[in-house]
Order: C-alpha cells, then sequence, then structure tokens
C-alpha cells in the first residue's frame, strides 16, 4: 500500500503533460479532486465496475469510499474501454503504472481482517455516534457496531451530523434534523471470519411466537444487533421492541447461533416471553 502510494506521487509530475495531451481533465477541471492522480493506471484487483456516463471521476471515487472493499479506483476515460467513461474499483491496490488512459487513487488501506464502513448503517438509518441513549458514546457506539457486524472493536471513528440515527444499545432512534450524532468512517477489525467467527456469537435465526404460527426467523435482526459480535449476551425478549406477531396468543421465543465452525447452539423461552423473558447466548466453554 504504502510503495503504491509512493509510486503514485512519483509518476504524478512525468505524466501530467501525457495525460493532457490525451485529453484527460486538467487537475482544476470538474469533478478532479487533490487526491487524484492523472495519468496513473492500478492495472488488476478489480471486483466491481460500472460505466460513468457524465464523465465526472468523482462519481469514482464516492463509489470506492462507499464501499468498505474498496482500497482503490481507476477512471478510464470516455473512449477507450467503449463511448461512457468506466470506473474500476479494487480491493487490492496494485502497482501504479503511467498511462494516458486513467486517473486513479487510492483510499484506504487493505490486509489485516480489517473492513472500512464510511456510512455505518443499521435498520434504515445511520449508527448513532453513542451505544446507549446519550451515553458511552465514541468508542463505545464504534465498538458495539463493530460487534454487530462479527468483528472484536473498532480501530477508527469520526463523527457526523445526520438527521436520523439508530442507538443500538437502547434499541432507539434518533429523529431531529441535521442534529443527531452519527458515527462515519468506522474501520472494524479482528475480524474472526463467517459473521461471528471463532469464539464469538453469530444469530442465525430468531423466532418469536412459532407457536402461534409466526413465521420462523421473524426477529432474526433484532438479535444479531444485541448479540453478535460478544462471548456472552443476555437477551430480554420485550414484545414493545419486538412487536406482537400473533395478537391475542402467548408467544414463545427460540433463538439459533453458531460460534465459528462449531455446531448450532439454541435457547428458547415458553409462552408469553414477551413479558421480559430472559435468554442466555454465550460461546464460551
Amino acid at each position: 500500500m504504502h510503495r503504491a502510494r509512493a509510486l503514485l506521487v512519483r509518476l504524478v509530475p512525468a505524466v501530467i503533460m501525457a495525460a493532457a495531451l490525451a485529453g484527460l481533465p486538467h487537475p482544476a477541471a470538474a469533478g478532479v479532486e487533490g487526491d487524484m492522480s492523472l495519468g496513473v493506471d492500478l492495472p488488476g484487483g478489480d471486483f466491481a465496475s460500472f460505466a460513468v456516463p457524465d464523465g465526472d471521476p468523482g462519481v469514482c471515487a464516492q463509489a470506492c469510499r462507499n464501499d468498505g472493499r474498496c482500497t482503490a479506483w481507476t477512471f478510464v476515460k470516455p473512449g477507450v474501454q467503449g463511448a461512457a467513461a468506466i470506473c474500476w474499483l479494487k480491493s487490492q491496490t496494485p502497482a501504479a503504472t503511467a498511462s494516458g488512459c486513467c486517473i486513479s487513487a487510492v483510499v484506504r488501506q487493505a490486509g489485516g481482517g480489517d473492513r472500512a464502513f464510511p456510512v455505518p448503517s443499521l435498520n434504515g438509518a445511520a449508527v448513532d455516534w453513542c451505544a446507549t441513549w446519550a451515553t458511552d458514546c465514541g468508542q463505545g457506539g464504534a465498538d458495539l457496531f463493530c460487534r454487530t457486524q462479527g468483528y472484536s472493536r473498532a480501530s477508527q471513528w469520526n463523527w457526523a451530523y445526520a438527521n436520523r440515527t439508530w442507538v443500538i444499545g437502547s434499541s432507539q432512534f434518533c429523529e431531529s434534523a441535521g442534529a443527531c450524532g452519527a458515527l462515519r468512517d468506522v474501520v472494524c477489525t479482528a475480524s474472526a471470519g463467517g459473521g461471528g467467527g471463532a469464539g464469538l456469537i453469530a444469530v442465525t435465526s430468531a423466532t418469536y411466537g412459532a407457536n402461534c404460527g409466526a413465521p420462523a426467523g421473524n426477529v432474526t435482526g433484532p438479535l444479531q444487533t444485541a448479540c453478535n459480535g460478544r462471548a456472552t449476551c443476555e437477551y430480554v425478549v420485550d414484545y414493545t421492541v419486538l412487536g406482537d406477531p400473533a395478537y391475542g396468543c402467548g408467544k414463545d421465543f427460540s433463538v439459533t447461533w453458531t460460534c465459528g465452525a462449531g455446531a448450532p447452539r439454541q435457547a428458547s423461552a415458553p409462552p408469553e416471553a414477551g413479558f421480559g423473558a430472559r435468554v442466555q447466548l454465550g460461546c464460551t466453554p
């Protein structure tokens, strides 16, 4: 990664003239930002590509920033690979080469099992800055988000404002135009793989009211949010959080999870579980 960055820096002065002759935009042109390297290609490492009809390399840059898999990108000017410009997103950072066809940039470092979440979201909202309502903020909120994704902690996080955020630990929404604190640019680290990894909970299914005809897995999401990525988790079943899938029927509760490559584990609570029954999930021996 560092070698690629250094090569990009060395190549830019040498290729600016060639880029201009090839018809690439001048750095001051609309859509070309200061961290973009004109006349530079990063061949290989692609995981996605798409056409950019308006020819704006900023579209390519934003797509890479918004995808945690993306470490770098190359924008190929119109007429080289078709009538429209093409954006190539890369999960690796190949060695840079001088080429009049392209504009490129390195966005983030890959490796080590880390994953970047430029704009974390859950339940259709940005992730709140705090783990619980107005408490355990910053690192606490970022760490909790990373655990819901099967990672052990956050190694990087930043602040942003949002109109609507989801407070993971409190299962609440903050809704205030431009005034809710949200996480951005979160990097989660120490992934053990497989959603929860060795020694960490990965909920595969949770059902509230199966005995009353509710569909299997109808509350999997809330359980994953609360427990994924933890070694132990006590979950309180609350119908005011989960809703009522079968009115007038005393509902049971069940959850299935795995611990890395181990066999599935299960826990359950009898009917009327929604009135505060507690179930224990764990990956301890």
